[in-house]
């Protein structure tokens, strides 16, 4: 299960706190958070802190989010291996 909260910054950053597990059965409505943001050319962070697991579909689309200049925060380091390798 993944759990999306959002809150905004007063600069109308929006950041997205995942928990849970970034799995391809969720990844339909974690696209759909993250593409309403950019679409509405605001700026967009990912609070990765609640991230217990992340498969192979998740971390191409994280990284594509990367490759969009997307910041995560608070990733562990296990999350930020998968990231980058």
């Amino acid at each position: 299960m993944l759990r999306i909260s959002s809150t905004e910054s007063a600069e109308r950053e929006v950041t997205l706190r995942l928990e849970g597990q970034v799995r391809a059965p969720w990844l339909t409505v974690l696209r759909q958070s993250c593409n309403e943001v950019l679409a509405q050319g605001r700026p967009l962070r990912l609070d990765m802190s609640g991230v217990l697991f992340i498969d192979s579909e998740g971390v191409t689309f994280l990284r594509s989010l990367a490759a969009q200049q997307v910041p995560f925060t608070n990733c562990s380091p296990f999350t930020t291996q998968q990231l980058r390798s």
